[in-house]
């Protein structure tokens, strides 16, 4: 059993990190980009120059909606950030801020936020350098805005997706709510909560119930994680075994379940396939 939860928590890490820490790195890279302009300006580098030293923003994934957002903003403030004439600049920026009207939270506090800076008199090249160390400023807080769902949504998938694992007999209403509105949000994962409870069924029903469908209904798949292929291949290998032990306490139906834990040898006989060290496909 701990062997194909181990497996399975393999695949629950890596669909982590396809959900959410992708993405998150991706704005991060981001974020990161605009500090190594922000430090360029810093030490003197003018706007003109900049972008050319600096390149082209980091890559994002199109089915990433968040990131996706964010390269786009930031394409173009890179456009406005080339602009040298002032009247040009801020009536390109005040088009970008008409632009972003009712998209979103993040876009309001983004363009509310360059609206104040905006110069109310003239527009000047001094207003203009101004404006744009305050572009990249703000559009580094756009990134945070969107990323922090993300960030809250992956620590909470880290610590609620645990309920997987738990056998019914184990499964308080809390934590039977916690798994509802987990594998509602995730459906993806109705899969792993049924194979944790069909190898639990081993050693949860009576042995007169146990039919060896257990094991046998196990399914590798490619798009399960390499270890938890092998931990299928690893139970179906020792299949014999695992059922001969509970063939022992058919046989013997006066043994209560506690005393399971007494049966050192064939207890021994049980584990053994469960073994990491056994784990060699």
């Amino acid at each position: 059993m701990q062997l194909l939860n181990n497996g399975i928590k393999a695949d629950l890490q890596k669909y982590r990190e396809k959900r959410f820490d992708a993405e998150r790195r991706e704005l991060r890279s981001l974020r990161n980009w605009v500090n190594s302009i922000q430090k360029l300006i810093k030490d003197g580098l003018d706007f003109s120059l900049l972008l050319k030293v600096i390149g082209n923003p980091p890559k994002v994934k199109s089915d990433h909606d968040s990131s996706s957002k964010c390269a786009k903003l930031t394409f173009r403030v890179m456009d406005l950030l080339k602009v040298t004439a002032p009247d040009q600049f801020f009536q390109e920026l005040q088009e970008v801020i008409k632009e972003l009207e009712g998209s979103g939270d993040p876009e309001f506090n983004f363009s509310d936020a360059m609206l104040k800076v905006m110069p109310k008199k003239r527009f000047t090249e001094k207003g203009m350098l101004r404006v744009k160390k305050e572009l990249l400023k703000k559009l580094k807080t756009f990134f945070l805005e969107l990323r922090k769902p993300i960030d809250d949504e992956s620590i909470k998938f880290y610590y609620d997706s645990h309920v997987i694992f738990f056998q019914p007999e184990n499964v308080t209403l809390k934590r039977k709510e916690k798994l509802a509105s987990l594998l509602t949000c995730h459906s993806e994962l109705k899969k792993y909560r049924e194979m944790t409870l069909l190898v639990g069924e081993i050693s949860r029903l009576p042995p007169g119930e146990i039919n060896g469908h257990q094991i046998k209904d196990l399914k590798e798949d490619h798009t399960h994680s390499k270890k938890l292929n092998a931990a299928i291949r690893t139970i179906k290998k020792h299949e014999d075994d695992i059922l001969r032990f509970v063939e022992f306490f058919k046989q013997n139906p006066g043994l209560s379940k506690a005393q399971h834990s007494n049966m050192e040898f064939h207890n021994k006989k049980f584990k053994e396939p469960f073994e990491s060290g056994n784990n060699l496909l």
